[in-house]
């Protein structure tokens, strides 16, 4: 039995009224995996005002690099391509 066009991944992530929700879900996804890590005494490396830091499962922080150029913005249902 095929399933209704709104079961798939693409459409909800295309959708602009499921935006909110998959923003939600993505919090909640890197919040655990941020936790998981730190329970394994691993580190997170994150951007933070326009540096690259890695901070331990203790919380001690290291700047790791500079960014030269800051992302780019993009508008909700840009379509992106990787080269």
């Amino acid at each position: 039995m095929k399933q209704g066009k709104t079961k798939y991944l693409s459409y909800i992530e295309e959708t602009p009224k499921h935006y909110s929700e998959l923003r939600d879900l993505a919090k909640i996804a890197a919040s655990k995996a941020v936790t998981s890590a730190k329970a394994h005494n691993l580190p997170v490396t994150f951007v933070e005002d326009g540096w690259i830091v890695r901070e331990d499962a203790t919380g001690n922080q290291i700047k790791v690099s500079k960014i030269d150029k800051l992302p780019r913005k993009t508008r909700p249902g840009a379509k992106f391509r990787l080269p």
